[in-house]
């Protein structure tokens, strides 16, 4: 029996699509040989994990800083975009529930991602990746707290804005430590479960807790350095 062969499979996606295919699929092997090898690859390495030449790379990337650079780009854009989602779904009906989709998303981005974000960071140029990073951070900072806002009376802190600011900075701390240096909180802390359910159980706690006497009698609410 002939097997009849359709148009569509014959057709080549557009060469724009082919090269955005191509560009993705580098990136991912970039970051694969990171966690693998850590910083120490080469390009070829590279291009033998995404099964392509060394001129489909550097007709891409000038070189490897770049490279780097473009793994880190799209590691905090996809995460940055899946935090998003997350604290904005329709699963999210109240301050408790989004605390919840919030460290559940970045659990699962360190744990992916982590190590070979600490390791791009630490190997490249560290006012380019901080900058970026603090942007990410700014954009998710300013989501948790309009999502804050829209459950009136739920955060129990004086200022609702400096509540987003430590639940971040707590959470972001956290995994990035956990990330970088590995499970090492005790006993139980190889469990990323363990871990992700603890810091859901003190932030909601810390933002339903009542305000402290000297915030209630009218302190200034901010951060001391």
């Amino acid at each position: 029996m002939t097997r009849r062969t359709s148009l569509a499979s014959l057709v080549k996606p557009p060469r724009q699509v082919r090269s955005r295919t191509l560009s993705n699929r580098i990136l991912e092997a970039t970051e694969r040989v990171i966690r693998r090898d850590g910083l120490n690859f080469t390009i070829r390495d590279v291009a033998e994990e995404a099964q392509t030449s060394l001129g489909g790379i550097y007709g891409r990337f000038i070189n490897r800083a770049e490279l780097l650079h473009a793994v880190h780009e799209e590691i905090l854009k996809r995460v940055e975009q899946q935090i998003m989602e997350a604290i904005r779904g329709a699963a999210v009906r109240d301050v408790m529930a989004m605390v919840e989709a919030f460290v559940g998303v970045v659990a699962q981005a360190y744990c992916a991602h982590g190590n070979a974000l600490a390791l791009i960071v630490s190997g490249s140029q560290a006012s380019v990746t901080e900058h970026r990073a603090v942007q990410s951070q700014e954009n998710v900072y300013r989501a948790l707290c309009d999502v804050a806002r829209s459950f009136p009376g739920q955060v129990r802190r004086p200022d609702v804005d400096l509540a987003m600011r430590v639940v971040l900075q707590i959470v972001l701390g956290t995994f990035g430590r956990w990330a970088r240096l590995g499970p090492r909180f005790g006993e139980n802390a190889s469990d990323l479960a363990v871990l992700r359910q603890e810091m859901v159980d003190l932030v909601q706690a810390y933002l339903s807790a009542a305000p402290a006497l000297s915030d209630a009698a009218g302190g200034t609410g901010r951060l001391q350095t």
